[in-house]
């Protein structure tokens, strides 16, 4: 088949636009294939399990380090975990609890400021063991997110300074890794510091968001039904409120639906008193009136529920019933609680 020239021409051009979008998608999985290698998932460890995080402060190392905002590096993380379904915590939560709870502004909690350790006018959060233990439960934190960057030296051929990123998932008392992320790149000039760590952020937040979703379900067996024992009803949560406060944090809203389903199939029980108590730091008065605003908060909402109003009676006992002693700052956390007392 004889063509004109301009026919040759555009088959040509067809034949440059066909190995043009080929190498590019082949450019695209080679870069998909990189990043994750980036992202080493613990396959012991049931994502769906850690899906409530906090963050711990950001560290680095390197001459540049004055250059990277670490506030930027975990918000483009804290987006990337929200779409692969994890509840991250506001960093600052749990430093407004130990405040809001012990006044702990002094030597015993100091204002570390969630920054990177070793920048000029910055401190670095360092928890007592038991505070965080105490906040693990008073937040209901499934693990800790520990972010790292190292900015090596200048190449003595190119100039160009190598940057590592490091994103750690641990569970929320450090015993183990549940995923893994480290991704490297080039900084080419010094200048560009806080954007490649911007991109490196960027790209390794995506794959992470992917690869270690926790949008699944668990696949194991169908949770225990709750069970009535010593007189209480054992749940396996406790009921979560905003700080200082008798309003029902959403997270705890399925805990509840249980519990309404739970009076639903137990007809047989006429009367459940559901106890709120407090720990004994402030004002006992104050105390004994939040205590009665969650009892009463969860009253509330299992009768929108369904729930008779004749079958439960909310009381607020302040700090008069402590579980533990008032010792230390996770036994005051385990003694802020709402229990549910079968009476009758």
């Amino acid at each position: 088949m004889n063509l004109p020239n301009h026919g040759r021409l555009a088959l040509a051009g067809v034949a440059s636009t066909l190995l043009l979008s080929t190498g590019c998608a082949a450019l695209e999985r080679a870069n998909q294939e990189r990043l994750d290698k980036a992202v080493t998932v613990n396959a012991g460890a049931p994502l769906w399990d850690y899906r409530r995080v906090a963050f711990d402060p950001a560290t680095c190392d390197g001459a540049l380090c004055d250059k990277i905002n670490p506030n930027e590096i975990q918000r483009s993380l804290r987006q990337a975990l929200t779409d692969g379904c994890y509840q991250v915590v506001d960093q600052s939560e749990y430093q407004r609890y130990a405040e809001f709870v012990y006044g702990m502004t002094g030597m015993n909690f100091m204002d570390q400021g969630f920054g990177m350790a070793g920048l000029p006018g910055v401190r670095k959060t360092i928890l007592d063991p038991a505070m965080r233990q105490a906040i693990v439960v008073e937040l209901g934190l499934d693990g800790f997110i520990k972010t790292h960057v190292n900015v090596g030296e200048p190449s003595d051929t190119t100039q160009f300074r190598q940057v590592t990123l490091d994103v750690e998932l641990s569970d929320a008392l450090g015993r183990q890794s549940v995923w893994i992320g480290r991704l490297d790149g080039t900084i080419m000039e010094d200048k560009d510091a806080a954007q490649s760590v911007a991109y490196l952020t960027s790209e390794l937040g995506g794959v992470i968001a992917r690869k270690a979703s926790a949008c699944g379900e668990p696949q194991g067996a169908p949770p225990e039904p709750l069970e009535v024992k010593a007189g209480l009803l054992e749940l396996p949560d406790r009921v979560y409120f905003e700080l200082g406060k008798a309003d029902i944090e959403a997270r705890s809203y399925p805990l509840l639906d249980e519990i309404a389903a739970w009076f639903e199939s137990h007809r047989e029980v006429k009367l459940v008193e559901i106890e709120g108590h407090t720990d004994d730091v402030g004002d006992d008065n104050a105390n004994l009136k939040l205590s009665q605003g969650r009892a009463q908060a969860v009253a509330s909402y299992l009768i929108s529920k369904g729930v008779a109003a004749g079958r439960m009676n909310a009381l607020g006992y302040g700090e008069q019933k402590p579980i533990v002693a008032n010792d230390s700052p996770l036994n005051r956390a385990k003694n802020r609680r709402v229990e549910f007392r079968v009476v009758k």
